[in-house]
Protein backbone atom coordinates (compact mmCIF):
# COMPACT_ATOMS: atom_id res chain seq x y z
CA UNK A 1 0.00 0.00 0.00
CA UNK A 2 0.98 3.41 -0.68
CA UNK A 3 -0.44 7.01 -0.42
CA UNK A 4 0.83 10.75 -1.98
CA UNK A 5 -0.11 13.78 -0.92
CA UNK A 6 -0.51 15.76 -4.66
CA UNK A 7 -1.67 19.05 -3.77
CA UNK A 8 -3.66 20.81 -0.93
CA UNK A 9 -6.37 19.76 -2.20
CA UNK A 10 -6.14 15.97 -3.58
CA UNK A 11 -4.56 13.01 -2.53
CA UNK A 12 -3.57 9.70 -3.78
CA UNK A 13 -3.73 6.04 -2.39
CA UNK A 14 -2.88 2.15 -3.55
CA UNK A 15 -3.65 -0.74 -2.14
CA UNK A 16 -2.07 -3.87 -4.27
CA UNK A 17 -1.58 -7.37 -3.40
CA UNK A 18 0.80 -10.01 -5.96
CA UNK A 19 -0.05 -13.47 -6.32
CA UNK A 20 3.27 -15.56 -5.13
CA UNK A 21 5.82 -15.16 -2.51
CA UNK A 22 9.30 -14.36 -1.87
CA UNK A 23 11.92 -12.33 -4.24
CA UNK A 24 9.77 -12.33 -7.57
CA UNK A 25 6.85 -10.98 -5.51
CA UNK A 26 8.75 -8.54 -3.62
CA UNK A 27 10.18 -7.05 -6.74
CA UNK A 28 6.95 -7.24 -8.97
CA UNK A 29 5.62 -5.53 -5.66
CA UNK A 30 8.74 -2.63 -5.77
CA UNK A 31 7.87 -1.65 -8.92
CA UNK A 32 4.10 -1.19 -8.94
CA UNK A 33 5.30 1.31 -6.33
CA UNK A 34 7.46 2.90 -8.63
CA UNK A 35 5.12 3.07 -11.67
CA UNK A 36 2.45 4.02 -8.90
CA UNK A 37 4.98 7.07 -7.91
CA UNK A 38 6.18 8.03 -11.26
CA UNK A 39 2.44 8.13 -12.36
CA UNK A 40 1.60 10.77 -9.76
CA UNK A 41 4.57 12.89 -9.58
CA UNK A 42 3.60 15.51 -12.16
CA UNK A 43 0.02 14.69 -11.28
CA UNK A 44 -2.57 17.19 -11.85
CA UNK A 45 -6.31 17.69 -11.47
CA UNK A 46 -6.21 20.35 -14.88
CA UNK A 47 -4.10 17.97 -16.93
CA UNK A 48 -5.23 14.22 -15.38
CA UNK A 49 -8.70 14.78 -14.01
CA UNK A 50 -10.06 11.60 -12.15
CA UNK A 51 -8.82 9.20 -15.24
CA UNK A 52 -6.92 6.84 -12.67
CA UNK A 53 -7.91 3.87 -15.05
CA UNK A 54 -5.44 5.15 -17.34
CA UNK A 55 -2.85 4.09 -14.22
CA UNK A 56 -4.84 0.54 -13.74
CA UNK A 57 -4.22 0.00 -17.40
CA UNK A 58 -0.51 0.59 -17.20
CA UNK A 59 -0.09 -1.57 -14.69
CA UNK A 60 -2.11 -3.93 -16.30
CA UNK A 61 -0.31 -4.12 -19.39
CA UNK A 62 3.38 -3.95 -17.71
CA UNK A 63 2.84 -7.22 -15.42
CA UNK A 64 1.00 -8.45 -18.53
CA UNK A 65 4.13 -8.24 -20.73
CA UNK A 66 6.55 -9.88 -18.05
CA UNK A 67 5.24 -13.00 -19.54
CA UNK A 68 5.33 -14.98 -15.94
CA UNK A 69 2.91 -17.75 -15.93
CA UNK A 70 0.44 -17.04 -12.96
CA UNK A 71 1.78 -13.77 -11.75
CA UNK A 72 -0.96 -11.24 -11.06
CA UNK A 73 -1.49 -8.37 -8.76
CA UNK A 74 -5.49 -7.44 -7.52
CA UNK A 75 -5.13 -3.50 -6.98
CA UNK A 76 -7.32 -0.66 -5.76
CA UNK A 77 -6.09 2.22 -6.79
CA UNK A 78 -7.81 5.82 -5.06
CA UNK A 79 -8.17 9.16 -5.39
CA UNK A 80 -9.78 11.47 -2.49
CA UNK A 81 -10.64 14.79 -2.76
CA UNK A 82 -10.68 16.78 0.51
CA UNK A 83 -12.32 19.82 -0.55
CA UNK A 84 -15.73 17.66 -1.91
CA UNK A 85 -15.14 14.76 0.57
CA UNK A 86 -15.43 12.81 -2.89
CA UNK A 87 -13.23 9.51 -3.22
CA UNK A 88 -12.78 8.22 -6.78
CA UNK A 89 -12.10 4.16 -7.17
CA UNK A 90 -10.45 2.00 -9.80
CA UNK A 91 -10.02 -1.81 -8.90
CA UNK A 92 -8.74 -4.76 -11.38
CA UNK A 93 -10.02 -8.02 -9.30
CA UNK A 94 -10.03 -6.20 -5.97
CA UNK A 95 -13.98 -4.89 -5.90
CA UNK A 96 -15.19 -4.54 -2.56
CA UNK A 97 -14.45 -1.75 -0.11
CA UNK A 98 -16.14 -1.17 3.62
CA UNK A 99 -16.70 2.40 4.49
CA UNK A 100 -17.21 3.29 8.39
CA UNK A 101 -20.13 5.47 8.78
CA UNK A 102 -19.61 7.50 11.39
CA UNK A 103 -22.74 9.06 11.58
CA UNK A 104 -24.46 5.90 12.13
CA UNK A 105 -21.53 3.81 13.90
CA UNK A 106 -21.78 0.91 11.81
CA UNK A 107 -19.83 -0.35 8.65
CA UNK A 108 -21.09 -0.89 5.35
CA UNK A 109 -19.84 -3.01 2.39
CA UNK A 110 -19.84 -0.78 -0.98
CA UNK A 111 -18.89 -3.01 -4.54
CA UNK A 112 -17.78 -1.13 -7.06
CA UNK A 113 -19.58 -3.19 -9.91
CA UNK A 114 -20.80 -6.56 -10.47
CA UNK A 115 -18.76 -10.31 -10.31
CA UNK A 116 -19.49 -10.62 -13.78
CA UNK A 117 -18.65 -7.44 -15.37
CA UNK A 118 -16.34 -6.35 -13.38
CA UNK A 119 -12.60 -6.60 -14.76
CA UNK A 120 -10.12 -9.26 -13.29
CA UNK A 121 -6.71 -8.50 -11.69
CA UNK A 122 -3.82 -7.00 -13.37
CA UNK A 123 -1.42 -9.23 -15.55
CA UNK A 124 -4.89 -11.17 -16.27
CA UNK A 125 -6.19 -10.54 -19.31
CA UNK A 126 -4.35 -8.33 -22.18
CA UNK A 127 -5.11 -4.98 -22.33
CA UNK A 128 -6.65 -4.97 -25.76
CA UNK A 129 -8.87 -7.57 -24.62
CA UNK A 130 -9.36 -5.19 -21.32
CA UNK A 131 -10.09 -2.61 -23.73
CA UNK A 132 -12.98 -4.43 -25.74
CA UNK A 133 -14.64 -5.21 -22.31
CA UNK A 134 -14.66 -1.51 -21.45
CA UNK A 135 -11.61 -0.92 -19.73
CA UNK A 136 -11.14 -0.29 -16.45
CA UNK A 137 -13.35 1.53 -14.49
CA UNK A 138 -13.72 4.43 -12.14
CA UNK A 139 -16.37 5.01 -9.52
CA UNK A 140 -17.19 7.63 -6.97
CA UNK A 141 -18.29 8.06 -3.91
CA UNK A 142 -19.29 10.32 -1.10
CA UNK A 143 -18.00 10.47 2.25
CA UNK A 144 -18.92 12.57 5.03
CA UNK A 145 -17.61 13.90 8.34
CA UNK A 146 -15.20 10.99 10.05
CA UNK A 147 -16.66 8.19 7.73
CA UNK A 148 -13.52 5.81 6.82
CA UNK A 149 -12.53 4.34 3.87
CA UNK A 150 -11.62 0.56 5.11
CA UNK A 151 -9.32 -1.19 3.07
CA UNK A 152 -7.58 -4.60 3.47
CA UNK A 153 -5.60 -7.39 1.94
CA UNK A 154 -7.44 -11.22 1.95
CA UNK A 155 -4.70 -12.26 4.44
CA UNK A 156 -7.15 -10.81 7.69
CA UNK A 157 -10.31 -12.07 6.17
CA UNK A 158 -8.42 -15.37 5.28
CA UNK A 159 -6.83 -16.15 8.17
CA UNK A 160 -7.04 -19.39 9.77
CA UNK A 161 -7.73 -21.17 12.60
CA UNK A 162 -7.79 -25.07 12.99
CA UNK A 163 -9.94 -27.39 14.81
CA UNK A 164 -8.20 -29.27 17.33
CA UNK A 165 -8.60 -32.35 19.16
CA UNK A 166 -7.68 -33.05 23.12
CA UNK A 167 -4.06 -33.94 21.97
CA UNK A 168 -3.95 -30.94 19.97
CA UNK A 169 -4.07 -32.47 16.36
CA UNK A 170 -5.61 -30.80 13.92
CA UNK A 171 -9.26 -32.65 12.51
CA UNK A 172 -11.73 -32.17 10.06
CA UNK A 173 -14.95 -30.40 10.96
CA UNK A 174 -17.01 -33.26 9.71
CA UNK A 175 -14.99 -35.37 12.46
CA UNK A 176 -16.81 -33.36 15.13
CA UNK A 177 -19.60 -35.17 16.92
CA UNK A 178 -23.41 -34.44 16.11
CA UNK A 179 -22.55 -31.89 13.53
CA UNK A 180 -25.20 -31.50 10.37
CA UNK A 181 -22.99 -32.28 7.52
CA UNK A 182 -25.22 -31.20 5.22
CA UNK A 183 -24.24 -27.66 3.71
CA UNK A 184 -22.25 -24.84 5.20
CA UNK A 185 -21.67 -24.32 9.32
CA UNK A 186 -20.79 -20.81 9.73
CA UNK A 187 -18.21 -20.27 7.46
CA UNK A 188 -16.48 -23.47 6.44
CA UNK A 189 -17.67 -26.75 4.86
CA UNK A 190 -17.84 -30.22 7.11
CA UNK A 191 -14.95 -31.39 5.56
CA UNK A 192 -12.38 -28.45 5.97
CA UNK A 193 -9.84 -28.71 8.85
CA UNK A 194 -9.92 -24.78 9.55
CA UNK A 195 -12.05 -21.94 9.68
CA UNK A 196 -11.69 -18.17 8.46
CA UNK A 197 -11.33 -15.51 10.32
CA UNK A 198 -14.42 -13.74 7.81
CA UNK A 199 -15.58 -10.30 7.35
CA UNK A 200 -18.32 -11.17 10.06
CA UNK A 201 -16.40 -10.99 12.67
CA UNK A 202 -14.22 -7.96 10.99
CA UNK A 203 -17.53 -5.92 10.86
CA UNK A 204 -18.02 -7.20 14.45
CA UNK A 205 -14.92 -5.79 15.81
CA UNK A 206 -14.73 -2.31 14.16
CA UNK A 207 -18.16 -1.42 15.23
CA UNK A 208 -17.30 -2.06 18.64
CA UNK A 209 -13.85 -0.17 18.94
CA UNK A 210 -15.77 2.54 17.44
CA UNK A 211 -18.69 2.09 19.58
CA UNK A 212 -16.30 1.68 22.57
CA UNK A 213 -18.05 -2.01 23.80
CA UNK A 214 -16.79 -5.19 24.72
CA UNK A 215 -15.96 -8.03 22.00
CA UNK A 216 -15.84 -11.64 22.44
CA UNK A 217 -14.02 -13.60 19.96
CA UNK A 218 -16.23 -17.07 19.42
CA UNK A 219 -14.09 -19.81 17.68
CA UNK A 220 -16.19 -22.60 16.08
CA UNK A 221 -15.62 -26.66 17.19
CA UNK A 222 -13.05 -24.52 20.29
CA UNK A 223 -11.17 -27.06 21.92
CA UNK A 224 -11.64 -25.86 24.98
CA UNK A 225 -15.98 -24.85 25.25
CA UNK A 226 -15.67 -23.25 28.44
CA UNK A 227 -13.04 -20.46 27.27
CA UNK A 228 -14.05 -16.95 26.89
CA UNK A 229 -12.01 -15.14 24.80
CA UNK A 230 -13.08 -11.63 25.64
CA UNK A 231 -11.70 -7.89 24.36
CA UNK A 232 -12.62 -4.63 26.59
CA UNK A 233 -12.67 -2.09 23.68
CA UNK A 234 -14.26 0.20 25.83
CA UNK A 235 -10.66 1.00 27.02
CA UNK A 236 -9.74 1.98 23.68
CA UNK A 237 -9.69 5.90 22.36
CA UNK A 238 -11.83 4.36 20.06
CA UNK A 239 -10.06 5.76 17.20
CA UNK A 240 -9.08 4.97 13.43
CA UNK A 241 -5.70 3.33 15.14
CA UNK A 242 -7.16 0.93 17.91
CA UNK A 243 -9.61 -0.56 14.93
CA UNK A 244 -6.62 -1.59 13.02
CA UNK A 245 -4.59 -2.57 16.46
CA UNK A 246 -7.80 -4.20 17.64
CA UNK A 247 -8.23 -6.50 14.14
CA UNK A 248 -4.35 -7.06 14.17
CA UNK A 249 -4.29 -8.58 17.92
CA UNK A 250 -7.56 -10.54 17.49
CA UNK A 251 -6.71 -11.89 14.24
CA UNK A 252 -3.43 -12.91 16.71
CA UNK A 253 -5.73 -14.90 19.63
CA UNK A 254 -7.73 -16.19 16.92
CA UNK A 255 -4.87 -18.03 15.66
CA UNK A 256 -3.50 -18.91 18.96
CA UNK A 257 -3.31 -22.10 21.16
CA UNK A 258 -1.96 -23.52 24.33
CA UNK A 259 -0.67 -26.96 24.55
CA UNK A 260 -0.82 -27.81 28.27
CA UNK A 261 2.55 -29.52 27.64
CA UNK A 262 4.13 -26.83 25.69
CA UNK A 263 8.16 -25.59 26.17
CA UNK A 264 9.98 -23.17 25.01
CA UNK A 265 12.67 -20.90 24.80
CA UNK A 266 14.20 -18.01 22.82
CA UNK A 267 17.96 -17.93 22.40
CA UNK A 268 20.05 -14.93 21.17
CA UNK A 269 23.55 -15.93 20.06
CA UNK A 270 26.74 -13.97 19.92
CA UNK A 271 26.10 -12.64 16.17
CA UNK A 272 22.59 -11.23 17.80
CA UNK A 273 20.63 -13.60 16.01
CA UNK A 274 17.27 -14.66 17.31
CA UNK A 275 15.50 -18.15 17.14
CA UNK A 276 12.71 -20.13 19.00
CA UNK A 277 13.30 -22.88 20.58
CA UNK A 278 10.52 -25.19 21.14
CA UNK A 279 7.19 -23.30 22.01
CA UNK A 280 7.04 -19.51 20.89
CA UNK A 281 5.78 -16.97 18.80
CA UNK A 282 7.20 -13.50 17.92
CA UNK A 283 4.31 -10.72 18.56
CA UNK A 284 4.41 -6.89 17.66
CA UNK A 285 4.98 -5.01 20.41
CA UNK A 286 1.70 -2.39 19.60
CA UNK A 287 -0.28 -5.65 19.49
CA UNK A 288 1.55 -7.24 22.87
CA UNK A 289 0.75 -3.19 24.61
CA UNK A 290 -3.01 -3.97 22.81
CA UNK A 291 -3.58 -7.00 24.33
CA UNK A 292 -2.43 -6.67 27.19
CA UNK A 293 -4.85 -3.77 27.76
CA UNK A 294 -7.54 -5.28 26.44
CA UNK A 295 -7.58 -9.25 26.67
CA UNK A 296 -8.90 -10.82 28.89
CA UNK A 297 -6.90 -14.02 29.00
CA UNK A 298 -3.61 -11.95 28.55
CA UNK A 299 -2.00 -13.41 31.91
CA UNK A 300 -2.97 -17.16 30.61
CA UNK A 301 -1.77 -16.78 26.53
CA UNK A 302 0.95 -14.10 27.12
CA UNK A 303 2.42 -14.37 30.43
CA UNK A 304 5.27 -16.08 29.60
CA UNK A 305 7.02 -13.35 27.65
CA UNK A 306 10.55 -12.33 27.17
CA UNK A 307 12.00 -9.19 25.77
CA UNK A 308 15.49 -9.25 23.47
CA UNK A 309 15.91 -5.75 23.34
CA UNK A 310 14.17 -5.78 19.63
CA UNK A 311 13.01 -2.63 18.60
CA UNK A 312 9.39 -3.38 17.07
CA UNK A 313 8.95 -7.30 18.65
CA UNK A 314 8.84 -9.38 22.27
CA UNK A 315 8.38 -13.41 22.23
CA UNK A 316 5.51 -15.54 23.77
CA UNK A 317 6.95 -19.02 24.65
CA UNK A 318 4.56 -21.71 25.98
CA UNK A 319 2.59 -20.84 22.90
CA UNK A 320 2.10 -21.99 19.62
CA UNK A 321 -0.64 -20.39 16.59
CA UNK A 322 -1.51 -21.34 13.46
CA UNK A 323 0.65 -19.89 10.64
CA UNK A 324 -0.42 -16.71 9.13
CA UNK A 325 -0.04 -17.85 5.40
CA UNK A 326 -1.13 -14.32 3.40
CA UNK A 327 -0.06 -10.59 3.19
CA UNK A 328 -1.76 -8.78 6.31
CA UNK A 329 -2.33 -4.84 5.29
CA UNK A 330 -5.12 -2.84 6.84
CA UNK A 331 -5.26 0.60 5.57
CA UNK A 332 -7.64 3.65 6.37
CA UNK A 333 -8.61 6.73 4.87
CA UNK A 334 -10.10 9.40 6.87
CA UNK A 335 -12.51 12.42 6.21
CA UNK A 336 -12.01 14.76 8.73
Amino acid sequence: FDYKKLDERWYAVIKCDVSGHGIPAALLVAVIATIFREYFSNWSFKKNGTRINELAGKLNEFIGNLGLRGKFATLLIGLFDSKNDDVYLCHAGDRIVRIFDAEKKEQRTVELDSAASGMPAAGQIEQWMADMKGGYQVKKLKLKKDDILFLYTDGIEEAQSYFKDANFNNRKCGEVKNLDKDGKHINHMPDEEYEEFGNDRIKEIVESVFNKRKYTLKRCHPQNPSEKLEFDLSKCKGDTEDMILALASIEKIFRIYKRPTAHGNVIKDDKGNIRIDGDGIRVDRKIDDFLQKTFNLYDFYCKDKMDLGEQNYVYYVNVNEDKQADDLTIFAVKNL
